[in-house]
């Protein structure tokens, strides 16, 4: 190798290396940036919502270096790609802190979806659209870290608890309680019980959610299979509910009143009951998986037929031509 390769080797390391600085120091940023919204939301392995934050960047971060190969094996400066989206970003984070028309939660979430926005054009300013689509499930899947703002975060809740109401109320009339409902109140011989916010399983619901992208990710193709997927999970998670509900009842109403005070399936027990959800959504992915492999083997064996009901006309030609040309 020449002087001149070995020079052009070098400067091609050099570009990579400050290629890396300066994405890192956009990452730092965001994250600087990220902190205090999600500082507002009490981000912990202990919030009642967002228990699952911590995790979101770990995972994104092993989905990347997963890909690292694909992503980076072609890079380059691409600042109109780039620079407007990071501009956004923080334009809308401005809006963010100082914007009148949001309140604290959406002001909140706005400014970490924002931060996001800044991190994902700043990717695309230093390793170009070609990369940044290469590994945009990685960074899409980091939208997780988004709160809900209040007032849309109220709404799914309210619809799980209705969902798990009318779930349990079915359970209830097929095991013959008796029982009188009144709205989310249920009165039964000697208590009451009232499916609340915290029965609507919102953080088993987000876990599950979370579980079934990455599956549909990994095992999936067909976008109608991703879809499937997705549509199957609101049943799951409204029987896992009222399900959780009425054991919970019976076991009141046969063992003990204590345990819907003070008792560990109660407060703690949702594992339970979140492990046979999970089973049931990977038997629908093995069934919508193996749909997939029996497509590819009908299409298989017709081709193959095809091909071989036209092997006696191509012979015919074959022979004809022959025949030609001996003549």
């Amino acid at each position: 190798m020449n002087l001149h390769g070995l020079k052009a080797i070098d400067r091609s390391d050099k570009t990579t290396a400050m290629r890396h600085l300066w994405f890192f120091l956009s990452l730092v940023m965001a994250s600087i940036l990220a902190m205090p919204p999600l500082t507002f939301f009490g981000i912990s392995f202990r919030s009642d919502y967002y228990s699952h934050f911590p995790l979101i960047p770990l995972i994104s971060a092993y989905l990347l270096y997963q890909r690292r190969k694909t992503v980076f094996d072609h890079t380059e400066y691409e600042p109109r790609c780039g620079l407007p989206v990071a501009a956004v970003g923080l334009l809308l984070y401005a809006a963010g802190i100082w914007g009148p028309a949001f309140d604290q939660h959406g002001a909140s979430s706005l400014m970490v979806f924002s931060s996001l926005l800044f991190l994902f054009g700043s990717f695309a300013l230093f390793y170009g659209r070609r990369a940044f689509r290469q590994s945009a499930f990685p960074f899409l899947f980091l939208l997780f870290m988004v709160p809900l703002p209040s007032a849309l975060m109220d709404r799914i809740i309210y619809f799980l608890q209705a969902g798990s109401a009318e779930v349990t109320d079915m359970i209830f009339t097929a095991t013959g309680i008796p029982y009188l409902r009144e709205g989310f109140v249920f009165h039964l011989p000697g208590f009451s019980i009232e499916v609340a916010k915290v029965c609507s399983g919102i953080r088993s619901s987000l876990a599950l959610v979370i579980t079934s992208v990455l599956a549909a990710h990994f095992f999936l193709q067909a976008y109608w299979q991703k879809a499937v997927l997705a549509v199957s999970l609101l049943p799951i998670v409204l029987v896992k509910n009222g399900i959780r509900i009425s054991v919970l009842t019976f076991l009141a109403i046969y063992v003990d009143q204590g345990i819907l005070i003070n008792g560990f399936l109660h407060k703690s027990g949702g594992i339970f009951f979140f492990i046979p959800a999970l089973a049931f959504m990977g038997i629908i992915l093995w069934l919508l998986r193996k749909m997939r492999f029996h497509r590819q083997e009908a299409k298989y064996v017709e081709s193959t037929k095809l091909a071989g009901s036209m092997q006696p006309t191509m012979r015919k030609a074959q022979s004809a031509k022959r025949i030609e040309h001996s003549a």
